[in-house]
């Protein structure tokens, strides 16, 4: 998948970058000083093995490490992380006449994106990948027929009504058909005693007796020729290779065809091709409902959709030596006990990895932004968890990002976000108290929460793009949603009748949080800054989302929201004030953009004016990762002056010197040069702190250039009155 198409690929190998923010800081080496940049660090912690218990793991959670990930290395990361699906866990269609759902033993693994396609899940599960062995080779037959008359004639003669004792011939001796083990006997059949009719004993098909027909169709079939007067090999691997194929080709058509067709040969008549046909649907349909049932099991989609959107993340990130994506492999349940289980929170794995070996270690990187693909709920377990994660992102001074799940507004999906008339009045019911306290405490502010979940990938269809068999994805459900249903804004005007999609459980959705993290890590590569992440011209457009459209049943094309539900600007104003960031759709188009910049914080209110806006400003994801960008450099050059001599004034010089290269004065300036030059105005007061000699306090007064929220507009009619 593709978040963002902003350059073309030359464009980005030649371009000359617009002027960008090179924020450093000096290290005197000799007696010269050299200028150095700190990187731009993107801390990812993700659930990237799936079903994999903790014995499966690699490692134990507290020995493991985050690993920086890129285009190069992400497949070796994917194998590592132990990737895979337990089907044992998956209910999938039933085939015997109890009706009860089938278990499989078989657990899928992962090393690359392309193992999540349906032929590499069928190649992988062993009666799925028998069956589709036997459509191979059964059309493989058909092609021959299709070249060879002889053999054509054959097939057909087998297959018409009153040869009822030749089809028995060649079913008794591969076995019964109906038996689905009887799929996965290719080494029993390849070793069977069954000779192929030397080219000069071979018969017209009115011939062809119970005696001879198996003979007869390995003649035909088989490229190697039994020497005259010589006893042929026949039996395991010394027979010939072409001559064990062609028994295993046999064996397909045995229990693939005649086995399950019998009845109806014998009341219709049809060619051998017809029939072939016709048992290739009835495999296709059992690898579909099959491949369907593991697609849509939840483990396998959020194993999926993790994958998915971290793979667009690194293939839309411009990584290397200054910008970093670094993950964590983790079940929730792990972070969660290890945040939980600490004394403090500073005495956690996560601090120690995220604050410790990073910020708090000379000649540590600190982490610039942290994301966290867990969604958050607005229930007191999630709030709690969210709060332990916002302490470690705030002492490390590093934004956390986390996608929201629609339990927040007490719904199934977003899809159903259109419906409430004031979202306000639902966050003040009882159940939302732990979220609103959470939203009124300082360290709230480095929270950013963003929805709706977005599209990942288009459903399968193999009239579109091949998939190895005749595979359409079941997108379907009985519980669907009236096509009038305003929380479909793309349904269908004037249709009253229903649309029989799951829009929630059928479709791949990820987490809007890495949509948002792309932007931030784009910014960075074009500026060196991460100010320009908002709106359509200021750098918040997600483009190259999937477009999939469908028909409605009064006969009008439709297209799907890939953003699970359009937001319109009273609805973004609204989620923007209880603290969240959406993504919205731009209607008829592959483009979606996040207009809004709110952190969870609620800005307190003040009787002075200066103070709300200050209290705002603060509240803003851009305006926050301004501000940790500077503390990391303002903690990295004093760390490097300690036991210096050095007065307050000299340190209180010193960095407002530094500080003052990263101010443009001129309000008129362009986008570009203010995405540059991201500050308005900066000081910094540096306090001694009392009974500590040489302890120095700093305090930064950043402005930024402030971003268009909002406008509001009036017209005014003037009517010119005749003289009378």
């Amino acid at each position: 998948m593709s978040f963002s198409e902003d350059d073309k690929v030359q464009q980005k190998l030649t371009r000359v970058r617009p002027p960008r923010v090179k924020i450093t800081y000096e290290v005197e080496t000799g007696g010269a000083m050299r200028a150095v940049e700190l990187p731009f660090i993107v801390g990812i912690f993700a659930n990237l093995a799936g079903d994999a218990g903790a014995a499966d793991m690699p490692m134990p959670y507290k020995q493991r490490q985050l690993i920086e990930i890129d285009r190069d290395n992400i497949q070796d990361v994917m194998k590592a992380s132990g990737a895979s699906v337990d089907l044992a866990k998956v209910p999938l269609p039933p085939e015997t006449p109890d009706g009860k759902p089938q278990r499989d033993a078989t657990k899928l693994t992962f090393g690359t994106l392309d193992d999540f396609s349906p032929l590499a899940v069928v190649r992988r599960v062993p009666r799925l990948l028998a069956r589709n062995d036997a459509r191979a080779k059964v059309r493989g037959l058909q092609a021959r027929a299709e070249i060879d008359d002889a053999l054509a004639n054959v097939l057909d003669r087998i297959c018409e009504p009153d040869q009822a004792a030749l089809r028995a011939a060649i079913v008794a001796r591969y076995g019964d058909g109906a038996d689905a083990s009887a799929y996965s006997e290719p080494d029993r059949w390849a070793a069977l005693d069954i000779q192929p009719a030397p080219a000069a004993q071979l018969v017209v098909a009115e011939a062809l007796s119970a005696d001879n027909v198996l003979a007869q169709l390995l003649g035909r079939l088989v490229i190697t020729q039994p020497a005259d007067g010589e006893a042929a090999p026949a039996e395991g691997t010394a027979a010939p290779a072409d001559w064990q194929d062609a028994r295993v080709t046999l064996g397909h058509f045995s229990n693939a065809v005649l086995a399950v067709s019998d009845a109806d040969m014998t009341a219709t008549r049809k060619h051998a091709a017809q029939w072939i046909d016709g048992a290739v649907v009835k495999i296709d349909q059992y690898l579909s409902t099959n491949v369907d049932a593991i697609l849509h099991a939840p483990s396998f989609q959020k194993l999926e959709a993790t994958w998915r959107s971290l793979s667009g993340l690194v293939a839309n990130s411009e990584t290397g030596t200054m910008l970093k994506l670094k993950v964590f492999n983790t079940r929730r349940e792990e972070l969660q006990n290890d945040l939980e289980t600490a004394v403090e929170f500073d005495q956690s794995t996560m601090f120690k990895l995220i604050y410790e070996a990073e910020y708090g270690t000379y000649g540590g990187n600190p982490y610039s932004v942290l994301l966290v693909d867990f969604p958050i709920s607005n229930s007191a377990v999630d709030i709690e968890f969210l709060g332990k994660l916002t302490q470690v992102a705030a002492a490390a001074h590093a934004p956390l990002l986390a996608g929201v799940d629609a339990s927040m507004f007490g719904l199934k999906d977003f899809s159903q976000l259109a419906k409430p008339r004031d979202l306000q009045k639902i966050f003040e019911g009882a159940a939302w108290i732990p979220f609103n306290e959470f939203r009124q405490t300082e360290d709230s502010r480095y929270a950013t929460l963003v929805l709706p979940r977005l599209l990942l990938r288009l459903p399968y269809d193999y009239t579109v793009s091949p998939v190895g068999f005749n595979y359409i994805e079941d997108i379907s459900s009985d519980q669907h949603r009236p096509s009038t249903d305003p929380g479909n804004p793309e349904a269908d005007e004037v249709g009253s009748k229903t649309v029989n999609i799951d829009w929630d459980a059928q479709f791949l959705w990820g987490n809007p949080a890495y949509a948002l993290a792309q932007r931030i890590t784009n910014a960075f590569s074009l500026y060196g800054w991460t100010a320009a992440i908002r709106g359509e011209e200021g750098g918040g457009m997600v483009d190259g989302l999937p477009l999939y459209q469908y028909r409605t049943d009064r006969g009008s094309e439709v297209l799907f929201c890939p953003t699970e539900v359009a937001i319109t600007d009273r609805r973004e104003k609204e989620l923007s004030d209880l603290g969240f960031i959406s993504l919205c759709h731009c209607k008829g188009s592959s483009r979606a953009v996040f207009f809004g910049g709110q952190t969870v914080n609620r800005p307190i209110t003040y009787l002075s004016d200066e103070a709300n806006a200050n209290a705002q400003l603060s509240a803003r994801l851009p305006y926050m990762l301004a501000a940790s960008r500077f503390a990391h450099y303002v903690k990295v050059i004093m760390r490097k002056k300690i036991g210096g001599f050095l007065t307050r004034g000299n340190v209180e010089a010193l960095l407002n010197t530094w500080i003052t290269q990263y101010v443009l004065l001129d309000d008129n300036a362009t986008q570009e040069v203010k995405a540059s030059y991201p500050l308005r105005s900066a000081q910094i007061v540096v306090t001694d702190v009392p009974g500590s000699p040489g302890a120095y306090k700093a305090t930064m007064f950043l402005k930024p250039h402030f971003q268009l929220e909002e406008l509001t507009t009036s017209i005014r009619l003037v009517a010119e009155l005749p003289a009378s």
